[in-house]
């Protein structure tokens, strides 16, 4: 089964730095498979972990009545969500210069939409 809604990697045959994010946020969310979520598009898990801290820290700063100081938005979490997007994508289509679909090989088809 064949599903591929991205343009880039129709015109190109290539991956975007945007292929397998909604299969990593499926096997995140729906399946509870963080391992192939980071394995499928790693910069999903990394934002929902990033998330997860700001949120927790808000919580705490609020709860504790703003005794404890809050997470500031750090530019340098951007980078790295950036960082983590580019070297994605170089590595998924080195696999897919050299003929291996790395994408097809770790994603269950359940996983695909």
């Amino acid at each position: 089964m064949e599903y591929s809604g991205c343009l880039f990697r129709k015109l190109t045959g290539l991956y975007c730095p945007g292929c397998g994010g909604q299969r990593a946020f499926r096997a995140l969310f729906v399946f509870g498979d963080p391992i192939r979520s980071f394995l499928i598009h790693p910069v999903v898990l990394y934002s929902v972990v990033v998330f997860a801290i700001y949120f927790i820290s808000v919580s705490v700063h609020f709860i504790s009545r703003r005794r404890i100081a809050i997470l500031r938005f750090e530019p340098a979490l951007v980078w790295i969500a950036l960082a983590i997007v580019l070297i994605n994508w170089v590595v998924k289509n080195i696999f897919i210069l050299n003929g291996i679909d790395i994408l097809r090989i770790i994603t269950p088809v359940r996983y695909i939409v």
